[in-house]
Protein backbone atom coordinates (compact mmCIF):
# COMPACT_ATOMS: atom_id res chain seq x y z
CA UNK A 1 0.00 0.00 0.00
CA UNK A 2 2.58 2.39 0.89
CA UNK A 3 4.16 2.51 -2.64
CA UNK A 4 1.30 3.85 -4.77
CA UNK A 5 0.21 5.95 -1.85
CA UNK A 6 3.71 7.37 -2.13
CA UNK A 7 3.18 7.63 -6.08
CA UNK A 8 -0.15 9.59 -5.60
CA UNK A 9 1.48 11.67 -3.29
CA UNK A 10 4.16 12.33 -6.24
CA UNK A 11 0.96 13.32 -8.15
CA UNK A 12 -0.44 15.85 -5.89
CA UNK A 13 2.77 17.47 -4.98
CA UNK A 14 2.58 18.60 -8.89
CA UNK A 15 -0.02 20.97 -7.84
CA UNK A 16 0.48 21.23 -3.99
CA UNK A 17 -1.66 24.40 -3.14
CA UNK A 18 -4.67 22.70 -5.26
CA UNK A 19 -3.91 19.28 -3.73
CA UNK A 20 -3.79 20.95 0.26
CA UNK A 21 -6.99 23.20 -0.38
CA UNK A 22 -9.18 20.04 -1.25
CA UNK A 23 -8.28 17.90 2.06
CA UNK A 24 -8.32 20.59 3.92
CA UNK A 25 -11.77 21.98 2.81
CA UNK A 26 -13.16 18.53 2.96
CA UNK A 27 -11.85 18.93 6.52
CA UNK A 28 -13.23 21.82 7.72
CA UNK A 29 -16.87 21.06 6.16
CA UNK A 30 -16.99 18.30 8.02
CA UNK A 31 -16.01 20.19 11.41
CA UNK A 32 -18.27 23.25 10.71
CA UNK A 33 -21.59 20.64 10.31
CA UNK A 34 -20.75 18.66 13.28
CA UNK A 35 -20.62 21.54 15.38
CA UNK A 36 -23.77 22.70 13.83
CA UNK A 37 -25.60 19.50 14.26
CA UNK A 38 -24.30 19.16 18.11
CA UNK A 39 -26.05 22.91 18.43
CA UNK A 40 -29.39 21.52 17.78
CA UNK A 41 -29.43 19.51 20.91
CA UNK A 42 -31.21 22.24 22.65
CA UNK A 43 -33.40 22.60 20.32
CA UNK A 44 -34.48 18.77 20.58
CA UNK A 45 -34.16 18.62 24.27
CA UNK A 46 -35.86 21.55 26.26
CA UNK A 47 -34.36 20.38 29.87
CA UNK A 48 -30.99 20.77 28.68
CA UNK A 49 -31.25 24.16 30.52
CA UNK A 50 -31.21 21.73 33.90
CA UNK A 51 -28.44 19.96 32.56
CA UNK A 52 -25.90 22.11 30.78
CA UNK A 53 -23.00 19.65 30.83
CA UNK A 54 -24.77 16.94 28.04
CA UNK A 55 -22.64 18.02 24.58
CA UNK A 56 -19.82 19.06 26.38
CA UNK A 57 -18.29 21.93 25.57
CA UNK A 58 -19.10 21.82 21.67
CA UNK A 59 -22.63 23.86 23.96
CA UNK A 60 -20.53 26.10 26.11
CA UNK A 61 -20.69 28.90 23.89
CA UNK A 62 -24.65 28.95 23.33
CA UNK A 63 -26.10 31.69 26.28
CA UNK A 64 -28.25 30.92 29.21
CA UNK A 65 -31.36 28.67 28.98
CA UNK A 66 -34.50 29.63 27.93
CA UNK A 67 -36.07 30.74 24.57
CA UNK A 68 -32.77 33.04 23.49
CA UNK A 69 -30.77 29.87 23.72
CA UNK A 70 -32.75 27.73 21.31
CA UNK A 71 -32.83 30.68 18.87
CA UNK A 72 -29.27 30.87 19.35
CA UNK A 73 -28.85 26.81 18.48
CA UNK A 74 -31.04 27.28 15.99
CA UNK A 75 -29.32 30.52 13.87
CA UNK A 76 -25.78 28.35 14.66
CA UNK A 77 -26.47 25.35 12.95
CA UNK A 78 -28.24 27.55 9.86
CA UNK A 79 -24.99 29.68 9.72
CA UNK A 80 -22.11 26.79 9.87
CA UNK A 81 -24.29 24.42 7.61
CA UNK A 82 -23.81 27.39 5.28
CA UNK A 83 -20.23 27.16 5.95
CA UNK A 84 -19.75 23.84 5.37
CA UNK A 85 -21.47 23.65 2.37
CA UNK A 86 -19.79 26.32 1.11
CA UNK A 87 -16.31 24.49 2.68
CA UNK A 88 -17.46 21.08 0.42
CA UNK A 89 -18.13 23.51 -2.89
CA UNK A 90 -14.50 24.90 -2.43
CA UNK A 91 -13.01 21.49 -1.71
CA UNK A 92 -14.52 19.93 -4.95
CA UNK A 93 -13.91 22.88 -6.88
CA UNK A 94 -9.61 22.04 -5.93
CA UNK A 95 -9.57 18.77 -6.60
CA UNK A 96 -11.79 18.95 -9.95
CA UNK A 97 -8.85 21.23 -11.05
CA UNK A 98 -6.23 19.33 -9.83
CA UNK A 99 -7.75 16.34 -11.47
CA UNK A 100 -7.90 18.21 -14.90
CA UNK A 101 -4.37 20.04 -14.20
CA UNK A 102 -2.87 16.71 -14.04
CA UNK A 103 -4.30 15.05 -17.34
CA UNK A 104 -2.65 17.90 -19.01
CA UNK A 105 0.86 17.59 -17.84
CA UNK A 106 0.61 13.94 -17.94
CA UNK A 107 -0.49 14.14 -21.45
CA UNK A 108 1.77 17.21 -22.42
CA UNK A 109 4.85 15.61 -20.36
CA UNK A 110 4.36 12.37 -22.34
CA UNK A 111 3.93 14.31 -25.74
CA UNK A 112 7.17 15.92 -25.15
CA UNK A 113 8.69 12.51 -24.36
CA UNK A 114 8.10 10.73 -26.74
CA UNK A 115 8.44 13.59 -29.78
CA UNK A 116 11.70 13.90 -28.63
CA UNK A 117 12.90 10.42 -28.41
CA UNK A 118 15.44 8.97 -30.75
CA UNK A 119 13.80 7.63 -33.56
CA UNK A 120 14.90 4.21 -33.87
CA UNK A 121 13.84 3.35 -30.33
CA UNK A 122 10.39 5.30 -31.07
CA UNK A 123 9.59 2.96 -34.01
CA UNK A 124 9.97 0.13 -31.50
CA UNK A 125 6.73 1.82 -29.92
CA UNK A 126 3.59 -0.12 -30.36
CA UNK A 127 0.88 2.47 -31.67
CA UNK A 128 -1.47 1.23 -28.79
CA UNK A 129 1.00 2.06 -26.43
CA UNK A 130 0.96 6.05 -27.91
CA UNK A 131 -2.42 6.29 -28.15
CA UNK A 132 -2.66 5.19 -25.09
CA UNK A 133 -0.51 7.01 -23.07
CA UNK A 134 -1.90 10.08 -24.97
CA UNK A 135 -5.45 9.56 -24.27
CA UNK A 136 -6.25 7.30 -21.41
CA UNK A 137 -3.25 7.15 -18.94
CA UNK A 138 -3.74 10.92 -18.36
CA UNK A 139 -7.09 10.59 -17.84
CA UNK A 140 -6.80 7.82 -15.18
CA UNK A 141 -3.76 9.46 -13.01
CA UNK A 142 -5.83 12.90 -12.82
CA UNK A 143 -8.70 10.32 -11.59
CA UNK A 144 -6.84 8.16 -9.53
CA UNK A 145 -5.33 11.41 -7.84
CA UNK A 146 -8.96 13.12 -7.36
CA UNK A 147 -9.81 9.56 -5.60
CA UNK A 148 -6.88 9.17 -3.67
CA UNK A 149 -6.75 12.66 -2.39
CA UNK A 150 -10.80 12.57 -2.28
CA UNK A 151 -10.67 9.77 0.16
CA UNK A 152 -7.72 11.36 2.07
CA UNK A 153 -10.40 14.18 2.49
CA UNK A 154 -13.29 12.00 3.68
CA UNK A 155 -10.91 10.56 6.33
CA UNK A 156 -10.45 14.08 7.60
CA UNK A 157 -13.80 14.72 7.90
CA UNK A 158 -14.72 11.13 9.61
CA UNK A 159 -12.05 12.31 12.11
CA UNK A 160 -13.81 15.47 12.52
CA UNK A 161 -17.49 13.60 12.78
CA UNK A 162 -15.32 11.52 15.15
CA UNK A 163 -14.34 13.86 17.07
CA UNK A 164 -17.62 15.78 17.67
CA UNK A 165 -19.42 12.23 18.15
CA UNK A 166 -16.89 11.57 21.21
CA UNK A 167 -17.38 14.94 22.50
CA UNK A 168 -21.40 14.29 22.95
CA UNK A 169 -20.75 10.27 23.79
CA UNK A 170 -17.50 8.81 24.20
CA UNK A 171 -19.15 5.41 24.33
CA UNK A 172 -21.30 5.39 21.46
CA UNK A 173 -18.03 6.96 19.85
CA UNK A 174 -15.98 4.03 20.26
CA UNK A 175 -19.04 1.73 19.19
CA UNK A 176 -18.89 3.98 15.93
CA UNK A 177 -15.38 3.54 15.55
CA UNK A 178 -15.56 -0.53 15.48
CA UNK A 179 -18.39 -0.54 12.92
CA UNK A 180 -15.56 1.81 10.85
CA UNK A 181 -12.89 -0.96 11.77
CA UNK A 182 -14.98 -3.80 10.72
CA UNK A 183 -15.45 -1.82 7.28
CA UNK A 184 -11.69 -0.82 6.75
CA UNK A 185 -10.90 -4.67 7.18
CA UNK A 186 -13.48 -5.52 4.38
CA UNK A 187 -11.28 -3.73 2.18
CA UNK A 188 -8.24 -4.97 3.05
CA UNK A 189 -9.29 -8.43 1.96
CA UNK A 190 -11.77 -7.67 -1.13
CA UNK A 191 -8.93 -5.10 -2.37
CA UNK A 192 -6.10 -7.93 -2.76
CA UNK A 193 -8.78 -10.07 -5.12
CA UNK A 194 -9.80 -6.70 -6.98
CA UNK A 195 -6.09 -6.27 -7.77
CA UNK A 196 -5.20 -8.68 -10.24
CA UNK A 197 -8.23 -7.44 -12.57
CA UNK A 198 -7.50 -3.76 -12.46
CA UNK A 199 -3.40 -4.45 -13.02
CA UNK A 200 -4.61 -6.17 -15.91
CA UNK A 201 -6.91 -3.35 -17.76
CA UNK A 202 -4.23 -1.31 -18.35
CA UNK A 203 -2.12 -3.83 -20.94
CA UNK A 204 -5.35 -4.69 -22.85
CA UNK A 205 -6.06 -1.22 -23.71
CA UNK A 206 -3.18 -1.36 -25.51
CA UNK A 207 -4.13 -4.36 -27.27
CA UNK A 208 -7.58 -2.63 -28.07
CA UNK A 209 -6.23 0.35 -29.36
CA UNK A 210 -3.78 -1.42 -31.80
CA UNK A 211 -6.32 -3.47 -33.04
CA UNK A 212 -8.62 -1.08 -33.71
CA UNK A 213 -6.46 0.72 -35.38
CA UNK A 214 -5.44 -2.03 -37.23
CA UNK A 215 -8.33 -3.12 -38.13
CA UNK A 216 -10.48 0.06 -39.46
CA UNK A 217 -7.20 1.79 -41.00
CA UNK A 218 -6.92 -1.65 -42.90
CA UNK A 219 -10.71 -2.03 -43.20
CA UNK A 220 -10.74 -1.91 -47.28
CA UNK A 221 -9.03 -4.58 -46.87
CA UNK A 222 -10.49 -6.48 -44.54
CA UNK A 223 -13.93 -5.95 -46.50
CA UNK A 224 -12.84 -6.35 -50.17
CA UNK A 225 -11.16 -9.98 -49.08
CA UNK A 226 -14.34 -11.43 -47.03
CA UNK A 227 -12.21 -10.99 -43.79
CA UNK A 228 -15.12 -8.89 -41.83
CA UNK A 229 -16.41 -11.64 -40.00
CA UNK A 230 -12.67 -12.79 -38.59
CA UNK A 231 -12.00 -9.08 -38.14
CA UNK A 232 -15.20 -8.48 -35.67
CA UNK A 233 -14.38 -12.38 -33.84
CA UNK A 234 -10.56 -11.07 -32.98
CA UNK A 235 -11.55 -7.43 -31.88
CA UNK A 236 -15.49 -8.80 -30.15
CA UNK A 237 -12.72 -11.37 -28.04
CA UNK A 238 -10.50 -8.23 -26.81
CA UNK A 239 -13.69 -5.66 -25.95
CA UNK A 240 -14.76 -9.14 -23.81
CA UNK A 241 -11.94 -9.93 -22.25
CA UNK A 242 -11.85 -5.78 -21.32
CA UNK A 243 -15.83 -6.41 -20.17
CA UNK A 244 -14.82 -9.28 -18.16
CA UNK A 245 -11.81 -7.97 -15.98
CA UNK A 246 -13.91 -4.31 -15.81
CA UNK A 247 -16.74 -6.13 -14.05
CA UNK A 248 -14.70 -8.30 -11.47
CA UNK A 249 -12.39 -5.09 -10.47
CA UNK A 250 -15.80 -3.35 -9.50
CA UNK A 251 -17.64 -6.10 -8.42
CA UNK A 252 -15.80 -6.33 -5.32
CA UNK A 253 -16.12 -2.51 -4.84
CA UNK A 254 -19.46 -2.42 -5.26
CA UNK A 255 -19.92 -5.87 -3.19
CA UNK A 256 -18.05 -4.38 -0.37
CA UNK A 257 -20.13 -1.38 -0.30
CA UNK A 258 -23.38 -2.98 -0.24
CA UNK A 259 -22.29 -5.11 2.71
CA UNK A 260 -20.77 -1.87 4.44
CA UNK A 261 -24.36 -0.27 4.17
CA UNK A 262 -25.97 -3.14 5.82
CA UNK A 263 -23.80 -2.78 8.56
CA UNK A 264 -24.93 0.22 8.85
CA UNK A 265 -28.67 0.05 9.19
CA UNK A 266 -27.43 -2.88 11.65
CA UNK A 267 -25.25 -0.20 13.63
CA UNK A 268 -28.42 2.22 13.28
CA UNK A 269 -31.16 -0.35 14.86
CA UNK A 270 -28.41 -1.87 17.79
CA UNK A 271 -28.34 1.83 19.01
CA UNK A 272 -31.50 2.79 18.87
CA UNK A 273 -32.42 0.03 20.87
CA UNK A 274 -29.68 0.55 23.38
CA UNK A 275 -30.94 3.90 23.82
CA UNK A 276 -34.67 3.12 23.96
CA UNK A 277 -34.22 0.17 26.48
CA UNK A 278 -32.54 2.65 28.75
CA UNK A 279 -35.76 5.22 29.01
CA UNK A 280 -35.63 8.84 27.11
CA UNK A 281 -32.79 10.60 29.31
CA UNK A 282 -30.43 12.01 26.83
CA UNK A 283 -32.55 11.19 23.76
CA UNK A 284 -32.21 14.74 21.58
CA UNK A 285 -28.12 13.68 22.27
CA UNK A 286 -29.16 10.23 21.08
CA UNK A 287 -30.69 11.40 18.00
CA UNK A 288 -28.33 13.91 17.03
CA UNK A 289 -25.81 11.30 17.50
CA UNK A 290 -27.77 9.36 15.08
CA UNK A 291 -27.43 12.46 12.20
CA UNK A 292 -23.76 12.65 13.42
CA UNK A 293 -23.52 9.26 12.23
CA UNK A 294 -25.40 9.24 9.06
CA UNK A 295 -22.45 11.62 8.42
CA UNK A 296 -20.13 10.00 9.16
CA UNK A 297 -20.81 6.32 7.78
CA UNK A 298 -20.76 8.13 3.82
CA UNK A 299 -17.65 9.57 4.78
CA UNK A 300 -16.25 6.20 5.70
CA UNK A 301 -17.98 4.66 2.82
CA UNK A 302 -16.57 6.97 0.55
CA UNK A 303 -12.82 6.31 2.11
CA UNK A 304 -13.17 3.05 1.03
CA UNK A 305 -14.50 3.18 -2.22
CA UNK A 306 -12.24 5.60 -3.26
CA UNK A 307 -9.08 4.10 -2.00
CA UNK A 308 -10.13 1.06 -3.89
CA UNK A 309 -10.96 3.16 -7.34
CA UNK A 310 -7.54 5.00 -6.49
CA UNK A 311 -5.72 2.15 -6.51
CA UNK A 312 -7.40 0.66 -9.94
CA UNK A 313 -6.26 3.84 -11.19
CA UNK A 314 -2.72 3.18 -10.10
CA UNK A 315 -1.74 0.54 -12.49
CA UNK A 316 -2.34 3.44 -15.40
CA UNK A 317 0.38 5.76 -13.36
CA UNK A 318 2.95 2.73 -13.37
CA UNK A 319 2.55 2.18 -17.02
CA UNK A 320 2.77 5.89 -18.15
CA UNK A 321 5.94 6.19 -15.24
CA UNK A 322 7.51 3.58 -17.36
CA UNK A 323 7.21 4.38 -20.78
CA UNK A 324 7.97 7.98 -19.78
CA UNK A 325 11.13 6.62 -18.26
CA UNK A 326 12.11 5.00 -21.16
CA UNK A 327 11.63 7.61 -23.34
CA UNK A 328 13.71 9.65 -21.67
CA UNK A 329 16.78 7.36 -21.49
CA UNK A 330 16.19 7.10 -25.15
CA UNK A 331 15.93 10.68 -25.96
CA UNK A 332 17.19 11.97 -28.99
CA UNK A 333 20.72 13.28 -28.98
CA UNK A 334 21.03 17.26 -27.87
CA UNK A 335 21.51 19.20 -30.91
CA UNK A 336 23.99 21.94 -31.82
CA UNK A 337 24.09 25.45 -32.30
CA UNK A 338 25.25 26.36 -35.50
CA UNK A 339 22.27 27.52 -37.93
CA UNK A 340 22.88 24.90 -41.37
CA UNK A 341 21.83 27.23 -44.37
CA UNK A 342 23.13 24.66 -47.37
CA UNK A 343 24.31 27.56 -49.37
CA UNK A 344 26.99 24.91 -50.68
CA UNK A 345 26.79 21.56 -51.03
CA UNK A 346 25.38 18.61 -48.86
CA UNK A 347 27.74 16.18 -47.99
CA UNK A 348 27.63 12.52 -46.61
CA UNK A 349 31.63 11.94 -45.74
CA UNK A 350 32.36 8.04 -45.49
CA UNK A 351 28.45 7.66 -43.89
CA UNK A 352 27.58 4.30 -42.18
CA UNK A 353 24.80 2.95 -40.00
CA UNK A 354 23.64 0.50 -38.16
CA UNK A 355 20.20 0.12 -36.31
CA UNK A 356 20.38 -0.92 -33.16
CA UNK A 357 20.16 -4.59 -32.19
CA UNK A 358 20.82 -5.44 -36.08
CA UNK A 359 24.14 -6.81 -37.16
CA UNK A 360 24.54 -5.81 -40.68
CA UNK A 361 24.51 -2.24 -41.51
CA UNK A 362 22.07 -0.91 -43.33
CA UNK A 363 24.49 1.98 -44.99
CA UNK A 364 28.28 1.74 -45.13
CA UNK A 365 30.83 3.87 -46.80
CA UNK A 366 28.47 6.46 -48.05
CA UNK A 367 30.51 8.90 -49.96
CA UNK A 368 28.04 11.71 -51.98
CA UNK A 369 28.62 15.27 -52.39
CA UNK A 370 25.06 17.43 -53.47
CA UNK A 371 25.77 20.71 -54.65
CA UNK A 372 23.35 23.76 -53.91
CA UNK A 373 20.41 23.53 -56.68
CA UNK A 374 20.69 20.34 -57.99
CA UNK A 375 18.16 17.74 -58.16
CA UNK A 376 19.18 14.36 -57.21
CA UNK A 377 17.22 10.77 -57.33
CA UNK A 378 18.53 8.04 -55.26
CA UNK A 379 17.54 4.86 -56.66
CA UNK A 380 17.71 1.04 -56.14
CA UNK A 381 16.14 -2.48 -55.33
CA UNK A 382 14.14 -2.44 -51.74
CA UNK A 383 15.73 -2.78 -48.66
CA UNK A 384 18.94 -0.55 -50.40
CA UNK A 385 19.03 1.87 -47.91
CA UNK A 386 16.77 4.89 -49.52
CA UNK A 387 14.74 5.50 -46.51
CA UNK A 388 17.22 5.55 -43.99
CA UNK A 389 19.39 7.58 -46.29
CA UNK A 390 16.64 10.37 -45.75
CA UNK A 391 16.70 10.00 -42.48
CA UNK A 392 20.05 10.81 -42.04
CA UNK A 393 19.71 14.02 -43.82
CA UNK A 394 16.84 15.11 -41.37
CA UNK A 395 18.69 14.05 -38.49
CA UNK A 396 16.04 11.85 -37.03
CA UNK A 397 19.16 9.23 -37.09
CA UNK A 398 22.80 10.12 -36.71
CA UNK A 399 25.26 7.66 -38.41
CA UNK A 400 27.18 5.28 -37.02
CA UNK A 401 30.50 6.45 -38.42
CA UNK A 402 31.26 9.15 -40.87
CA UNK A 403 29.08 12.47 -41.20
CA UNK A 404 26.54 14.48 -42.98
CA UNK A 405 27.81 18.13 -43.51
CA UNK A 406 25.33 20.97 -44.72
CA UNK A 407 28.32 23.56 -46.15
CA UNK A 408 31.07 21.91 -44.48
CA UNK A 409 29.20 21.52 -40.82
CA UNK A 410 28.12 18.13 -39.60
CA UNK A 411 24.45 18.12 -38.59
CA UNK A 412 25.63 16.75 -35.11
CA UNK A 413 26.79 20.17 -34.38
CA UNK A 414 23.66 22.17 -35.75
CA UNK A 415 20.58 23.37 -34.62
CA UNK A 416 18.72 20.56 -35.80
CA UNK A 417 14.88 21.81 -35.40
CA UNK A 418 16.22 25.31 -37.51
CA UNK A 419 17.74 22.98 -40.38
CA UNK A 420 14.42 20.73 -40.35
CA UNK A 421 12.68 24.24 -40.81
CA UNK A 422 15.00 24.76 -43.93
CA UNK A 423 13.61 21.56 -45.77
CA UNK A 424 10.26 20.58 -47.25
CA UNK A 425 9.73 16.82 -47.10
CA UNK A 426 6.87 15.25 -49.37
CA UNK A 427 6.54 11.12 -48.16
CA UNK A 428 4.87 8.09 -49.65
CA UNK A 429 1.97 8.76 -47.46
CA UNK A 430 2.05 12.09 -46.20
CA UNK A 431 -0.14 12.98 -43.33
CA UNK A 432 -3.30 14.77 -44.15
CA UNK A 433 -5.21 16.42 -41.54
CA UNK A 434 -9.19 16.64 -41.48
CA UNK A 435 -9.37 20.37 -42.37
CA UNK A 436 -9.81 23.14 -45.23
CA UNK A 437 -7.12 22.47 -48.29
CA UNK A 438 -5.26 26.28 -47.26
CA UNK A 439 -5.00 24.85 -43.48
CA UNK A 440 -3.33 21.83 -44.81
CA UNK A 441 -0.91 23.67 -47.15
CA UNK A 442 -0.14 25.67 -44.22
CA UNK A 443 -0.36 22.93 -41.54
CA UNK A 444 2.40 23.94 -38.77
CA UNK A 445 3.92 27.43 -40.50
CA UNK A 446 3.09 30.66 -38.05
CA UNK A 447 1.39 32.75 -41.14
CA UNK A 448 -1.18 31.97 -43.01
CA UNK A 449 -0.82 33.55 -46.47
CA UNK A 450 -3.64 32.62 -49.61
CA UNK A 451 -1.48 34.17 -52.27
CA UNK A 452 1.77 32.38 -50.98
CA UNK A 453 -0.60 29.26 -50.64
CA UNK A 454 -1.93 29.78 -54.22
CA UNK A 455 1.62 30.38 -55.53
CA UNK A 456 2.69 27.03 -53.61
CA UNK A 457 -0.13 25.12 -55.03
CA UNK A 458 0.22 26.62 -58.52
CA UNK A 459 3.94 25.22 -58.31
CA UNK A 460 2.63 21.87 -57.16
CA UNK A 461 0.49 21.38 -60.12
CA UNK A 462 -2.34 21.47 -57.67
CA UNK A 463 -4.46 25.12 -58.12
CA UNK A 464 -6.60 23.83 -61.03
CA UNK A 465 -8.12 21.25 -58.99
CA UNK A 466 -8.41 22.72 -55.73
CA UNK A 467 -10.03 25.98 -57.48
CA UNK A 468 -12.63 23.60 -59.25
CA UNK A 469 -13.72 22.40 -54.92
CA UNK A 470 -16.82 23.20 -53.86
CA UNK A 471 -15.73 25.78 -51.69
CA UNK A 472 -12.24 26.40 -53.23
CA UNK A 473 -9.51 26.43 -50.80
CA UNK A 474 -11.81 26.82 -47.70
CA UNK A 475 -12.94 22.91 -48.86
CA UNK A 476 -12.66 20.35 -46.01
CA UNK A 477 -10.59 17.16 -47.21
CA UNK A 478 -12.10 14.56 -44.61
CA UNK A 479 -10.19 12.56 -42.74
CA UNK A 480 -6.82 11.15 -43.89
CA UNK A 481 -7.73 13.45 -46.79
CA UNK A 482 -10.72 10.97 -47.76
CA UNK A 483 -12.35 13.17 -50.06
CA UNK A 484 -9.92 13.38 -51.83
CA UNK A 485 -7.94 11.40 -54.65
CA UNK A 486 -4.01 9.86 -53.97
CA UNK A 487 -2.31 12.13 -56.74
CA UNK A 488 -4.84 15.24 -55.20
CA UNK A 489 -3.59 14.41 -51.39
CA UNK A 490 0.17 14.08 -52.66
CA UNK A 491 0.34 17.62 -54.73
CA UNK A 492 -1.27 19.15 -51.78
CA UNK A 493 1.40 17.61 -49.45
CA UNK A 494 4.19 18.65 -52.17
CA UNK A 495 2.29 22.26 -51.74
CA UNK A 496 2.45 22.58 -48.61
CA UNK A 497 5.85 21.74 -48.81
CA UNK A 498 6.84 24.37 -51.17
CA UNK A 499 4.52 26.93 -49.11
CA UNK A 500 7.66 26.84 -46.43
CA UNK A 501 9.86 27.61 -49.73
CA UNK A 502 12.67 25.35 -48.33
CA UNK A 503 16.20 25.19 -49.22
CA UNK A 504 16.04 21.59 -49.13
CA UNK A 505 13.17 19.37 -51.03
CA UNK A 506 13.15 15.99 -49.63
CA UNK A 507 10.78 13.55 -51.70
CA UNK A 508 10.29 9.93 -50.56
CA UNK A 509 8.80 7.43 -52.73
CA UNK A 510 5.91 10.56 -53.30
CA UNK A 511 4.56 8.56 -56.32
CA UNK A 512 5.27 4.77 -55.48
CA UNK A 513 1.56 5.09 -54.50
CA UNK A 514 -0.27 6.57 -57.50
CA UNK A 515 -1.77 6.00 -60.68
CA UNK A 516 -0.50 6.97 -63.45
CA UNK A 517 -2.12 9.88 -64.21
CA UNK A 518 -1.71 10.98 -60.99
CA UNK A 519 2.28 9.98 -61.06
CA UNK A 520 2.04 12.14 -64.30
CA UNK A 521 0.85 15.03 -62.73
CA UNK A 522 3.01 15.21 -59.58
CA UNK A 523 5.85 14.32 -62.41
CA UNK A 524 4.97 17.71 -64.12
CA UNK A 525 5.01 19.41 -60.72
CA UNK A 526 8.42 18.19 -59.80
CA UNK A 527 10.14 19.56 -63.54
CA UNK A 528 8.38 22.26 -62.50
CA UNK A 529 10.25 22.95 -59.68
CA UNK A 530 13.42 21.73 -60.72
CA UNK A 531 16.38 24.58 -60.16
CA UNK A 532 14.51 26.30 -57.63
CA UNK A 533 16.20 24.54 -54.36
CA UNK A 534 17.89 22.06 -53.93
CA UNK A 535 16.06 18.65 -54.50
CA UNK A 536 16.50 14.77 -52.81
CA UNK A 537 14.23 12.05 -54.57
CA UNK A 538 14.12 8.32 -53.34
CA UNK A 539 12.29 6.50 -55.66
CA UNK A 540 11.47 3.00 -56.41
CA UNK A 541 9.82 3.93 -60.20
CA UNK A 542 12.18 4.96 -62.36
CA UNK A 543 9.80 6.78 -65.10
CA UNK A 544 9.62 9.25 -62.21
CA UNK A 545 13.65 10.27 -62.02
CA UNK A 546 14.32 11.02 -65.57
CA UNK A 547 14.45 14.44 -64.97
CA UNK A 548 16.93 14.85 -62.42
CA UNK A 549 20.27 16.11 -62.95
CA UNK A 550 21.86 13.24 -61.05
CA UNK A 551 20.58 9.54 -60.23
CA UNK A 552 22.76 7.89 -57.18
CA UNK A 553 22.39 3.34 -57.34
CA UNK A 554 22.08 2.45 -53.83
CA UNK A 555 22.22 -1.35 -53.34
CA UNK A 556 22.92 -3.54 -50.34
CA UNK A 557 23.63 0.03 -48.60
CA UNK A 558 26.60 1.48 -50.62
CA UNK A 559 26.19 3.78 -53.78
CA UNK A 560 27.37 1.43 -56.90
CA UNK A 561 26.84 4.28 -59.86
CA UNK A 562 26.40 7.56 -59.94
CA UNK A 563 25.82 10.01 -63.16
CA UNK A 564 22.92 11.20 -65.39
CA UNK A 565 20.32 9.01 -66.64
CA UNK A 566 21.47 9.17 -70.94
CA UNK A 567 24.76 7.56 -69.21
CA UNK A 568 23.82 5.03 -66.21
CA UNK A 569 20.52 3.63 -68.67
CA UNK A 570 23.38 3.16 -71.07
CA UNK A 571 25.55 0.66 -69.37
CA UNK A 572 24.70 -3.11 -70.21
CA UNK A 573 25.66 -4.71 -67.20
CA UNK A 574 24.74 -1.80 -64.67
CA UNK A 575 22.73 -1.52 -62.13
CA UNK A 576 20.18 0.98 -62.88
CA UNK A 577 19.85 -0.67 -66.53
CA UNK A 578 18.65 -4.24 -64.62
CA UNK A 579 16.33 -2.01 -63.05
CA UNK A 580 14.72 -0.31 -65.92
CA UNK A 581 14.99 -3.94 -67.48
CA UNK A 582 12.85 -5.25 -64.38
CA UNK A 583 10.20 -2.74 -64.56
CA UNK A 584 9.60 -2.92 -68.81
CA UNK A 585 11.15 0.87 -69.21
CA UNK A 586 12.10 1.70 -73.02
Amino acid sequence: MIKWWLDYLRLAAWFPALATAGVAFSGAAALLEGVGLAALIPALDASLAARPQVGGFLLNWLPAAGPGRVAAALSAFVVLAILASMSRFLAELALLRLRTSIEYRARETMSRALMNMAWPDFLALRLGDISKAQVMEGLQMGSGTHLFLQALGALLAAVAYALIAFAMSPEMTLYTLAFGAIGVGLYAIVGRWARRHADALSGIVSSIGERVSDIFFGLKFIRATGLVAEATRQASMLYDTWRRSYFMSQLYALGTRHVFEMMGLLFIASFLGIVLTRGTDGAATALVFLAVFYRLAPRLLTVQDSLFQARTCHSWFVTWEARRELAETKRDAVAGTHLAALRAQLTFDEVSFRYPGVEAPTLEGIDLSIPAGQAVAIVGPSGSGKSTLVDLVTGLLMPTSGAVTVDGIPLAASDLAGWRRSIGLVMQDTPIIHATVLENIVWGEATVDLDRAKEAAAMANALEFIERLPQGFETVVGERGGRLSGGQRQRIALARALYRRPALLLLDEPTSALDSESEAAVQIALERIKGRCTMLLVAHRLKSVQFADRIVVLEAGQVVEDGDWETLSRRPDGTLARLIRAQRLD
